[in-house]
């Protein structure tokens, strides 16, 4: 059996980082360490109280605790985790995620089953959103996933993700330029030189306690906008309808955003962008009924 290290990146996550790292530690899987990297920089609240919570964890031989010095970002604490790590396969958790007592375990058997070609495995999910259950998202695919990666068909939080560490060694670390949407540059990457596959099984409850940028448009258009442009050399390779729906389905997103607080303008703008504005109203209406349902 090969050795696996679970990564779990931690910032400002006292609330759940005990749950988080309890369900880490008593996997069924018996070759693998668990290390917590703490972005919160030394010395700061946050950073002591995490420490303080996690010492009941220290004499588990399996548990590793590593601070960075200041806070950088969640990508470079994943790096961190990955350049310490012993294992062959990598998982990554984030701080307030909840694992079940077989998820490595079986995404371990998934992945190391295929052929060499697949570099990557996806774990079904469940996301709950400030405590009450929101979807589940079961996948089911084999393969190049590519095209449907960019589309936004499969999305991809960290802590569904296993990935082998040669992978890692080929395509290179996170990129930590992005504070956010480093799930999907990384796993991109990782689609343009490996198939993935995926357990139908949710071994992994995703706890969301706010909606995406709820508070600051502007913001999530700056980033969404800057993970296209890092992504453009991948895009322009795909045909000319991909191409065309790739960013229809990324203007969509912000335009929705903006629409949830009631910046009409700035909505239509990505209607007319998208270059489908008549699709882009109908997108809208939909999204916009099925979002205050919730």
């Amino acid at each position: 059996m090969d050795f696996i290290t679970i990564i779990i990146s931690t910032y400002k996550g006292e609330e759940g980082i005990i749950e988080c790292v309890q369900s880490a530690l008593t996997q069924d899987y018996k070759d693998y360490e668990v290390i917590v990297v703490d972005d919160n920089g030394r010395g700061t609240k946050s950073q002591i109280a995490t420490e303080q919570l996690l010492n009941k964890f220290q004499l588990n031989s399996k548990f590793r605790y590593v601070v960075h010095e200041k806070n950088i970002n969640g990508s470079a604490a994943r790096n961190t985790g990955i350049k310490k790590a012993r294992g062959t396969y990598l998982a990554f958790l984030d701080d307030d995620d909840i694992l079940t007592s077989d998820s490595i375990r079986l995404r371990y058997e998934k992945l190391s089953s295929m052929p060499a070609e697949y570099g990557i495995v996806f774990s079904s999910f469940e996301q709950f959103v400030d405590g009450k259950k929101d979807f589940e998202c079961v996948y089911n695919f084999e393969g190049d996933i590519l095209e449907d990666y960019l589309l936004e068909k499969i999305h991809s939080p960290s802590s569904v993700l296993m990935i082998k560490k040669t992978v890692i060694d080929d395509i290179g670390l996170w990129d930590e330029e992005f504070r956010r949407h480093q799930d999907w540059e990384f796993v991109t990457r990782v689609l343009v030189k490996y198939r993935a596959c995926c357990i139908k099984q949710i071994t992994v409850k995703r706890i969301v306690t706010w909606r995406n940028n709820a508070k600051r448009p502007e913001l999530f258009e700056q980033q969404r906008l800057f993970f296209l442009e890092k992504m453009k050399p991948i895009i322009e390779q795909q045909d000319i309808l991909t191409r065309q729906n790739i960013y229809y389905a990324h203007f969509m997103d912000i335009g929705k955003n903006y629409l949830k607080h009631k910046k009409v303008g700035k909505a239509i703008i990505y209607a007319f962008k998208s270059k489908k504005p008549l699709n882009a109203i109908v997108d809208y209406m939909r999204g916009y009924v099925n979002y205050f349902k919730k």
